[in-house]
């Protein structure tokens, strides 16, 4: 029974050592983070670099200056006045709101299509039913 209690009151006694903290496995996940980080920053770092003189030999600007220059060439629809004499910025407007244009037709097109279809779903004539159906399946399953 002594050897007992001596053997547990030596186990008491010691206190368990800590690692060191270079091998903690936080500080490693810390370290390997902290890595790796820094190899992203300087890989983007050089990509960047490498851009611009790259960009600076061909003589190649950067930035939106080129918006006030003279597209040089036609647009055959525009809801605004366009020549081939207008800039970059206006060609850019006429884009966008072409682009406009051209959705809100496609979205009452589409409307209008949906609502046809959804109705000749709902027919009793069969013929005209099967039809709608197979389209509903085609185009939306």
């Amino acid at each position: 029974m002594s050897s007992d209690t001596s053997a547990h009151s030596q186990s008491q006694g010691i206190a368990p050592s800590k690692p060191p903290f270079w091998r903690n496995p936080r500080v490693h996940a810390l370290f390997y983070q902290v890595v790796l980080l820094i190899g992203v920053f300087v890989f983007f770092g050089y990509i960047f670099h490498n851009t611009v003189v790259n960009l600076e030999n061909q003589g190649i600007t950067t930035g939106f200056g080129f918006l006030d220059q003279e597209a040089g060439f036609g647009i055959i629809q525009s809801l605004i006045a366009y020549t081939p004499a207008s800039t970059y910025a206006r060609t850019f407007a006429v884009g966008l709101l072409n682009t406009v244009l051209v959705s809100v037709v496609g979205i009452f097109l589409a409307t209008i299509v949906g609502l046809i279809v959804g109705l000749a779903r709902l027919s009793k004539n069969w013929l005209i039913s099967r039809l709608a159906a197979v389209y509903i399946e085609t185009f939306r399953n």
